[in-house]
């Protein structure tokens, strides 16, 4: 069976950067039309099954509902609890990966494709930008997206043929792999982490970065 996964943040795209750097927000209505067309698109290219993330906003809900031809692909949603917390989409990474679908169309940022590598292994991913000024995930009409997928997951590529391999930072603490970081890992002088959206460049003492590209400003 050719399988597609999808996971969306229902909180990317709203965070504190929006009051202090003009940045754009996507509603969850928006999240709804996105996942909407990746299903469609999945479909189109003839995958027998999409894998749903049951996330808290019920935008996978509301995507299906409102499609209305029948759907020829199979349609189903994870079973695992849900805590409104980051770790959802950790593990619900590893559930795909575990049920062995082809790929995952991830809707978020790049803090969210951040969170879902951690439990995606070697399992591609086609990260969709829908949070503030991303370097990981790119704008792309998800009706392509979920295409793309479908057909990787219909006609058994290898990684090698259509992938494209991308670097990550291991943050060790004493030996012990901490965390990891998509695109950067910074080093502050505030005393409390806080939510982690650093704006005030002065208080930046050392920057390590995966990349760093003249025509993207994340």
């Amino acid at each position: 069976m050719s399988s597609v996964g999808i996971i969306a943040n229902p909180r990317a795209g709203k965070d504190i950067r929006r009051l202090v750097a003009h940045g754009s927000i996507l509603d969850t209505q928006e999240k709804v039309y996105i996942v909407r067309r990746a299903i469609l698109g999945i479909q189109g290219a003839g995958a027998d099954e999409v894998v749903l993330f049951p996330d808290p906003a019920n935008i996978f809900t509301k995507a299906l509902s409102g499609i209305e031809n029948e759907l020829r692909l199979t349609t189903r949603f994870l079973e695992m609890s849900i805590f409104d917390e980051a770790s959802d989409s950790t593990r619900a990474a590893q559930l795909m990966c575990e049920q062995r679908v082809a790929c995952v169309i991830v809707i978020g940022g790049d803090g969210t494709n951040r969170v879902v590598t951690k439990g995606s292994g070697s399992m591609p991913l086609v990260p969709l930008s829908t949070g503030t000024n991303n370097a990981f995930p790119q704008f792309l009409e998800s009706t392509l997206a979920g295409l793309a997928a479908g057909y990787y997951a219909v006609r058994h590529f290898s990684p090698d043929e259509c992938t494209r391999p991308t670097k990550r930072l291991n943050l060790y603490r004493n030996g012990t792999l901490e965390d990891i970081a998509l695109v950067d890992a910074a080093v502050c002088d505030y005393q409390f982490v806080g939510a982690r959206a650093v704006w005030e460049a002065e208080r930046l003492k050392e920057l390590f970065l995966t990349q760093g590209q003249p025509t993207n400003i994340g």
